[in-house]
């Protein structure tokens, strides 16, 4: 039950991506990540598309958004630099 919870968390259509980057965070550091592999994988391709065709404003955010951000790429084998 409380993981389809976290599914319909993930695959809504809520724009708040730092919202979404915290729920995978905390997901991994549960390490119960692997039950929802497809969803955050989802949600990663969507804001580095977004990220790298410039849709994603990265100079509007805080330090704790584009830190999270970063680290989840590169957790996830994306070639991101500052």
């Amino acid at each position: 039950m409380h993981k389809e919870k976290v599914k319909i968390n993930l695959s809504s259509n809520d724009n708040n991506i730092l919202q979404k980057l915290s729920l995978i965070d905390s997901i991994q550091r549960l390490s119960i990540s692997y039950h929802f592999e497809n969803e955050i994988d989802k949600i990663l391709v969507q804001i580095h598309k977004d990220f790298t065709n410039k849709d994603l404003a990265i100079e509007e955010r805080d330090l704790h958004f584009i830190t999270l951000l970063f680290r989840l790429f590169r957790q996830r084998g994306y070639n991101i630099s500052s």
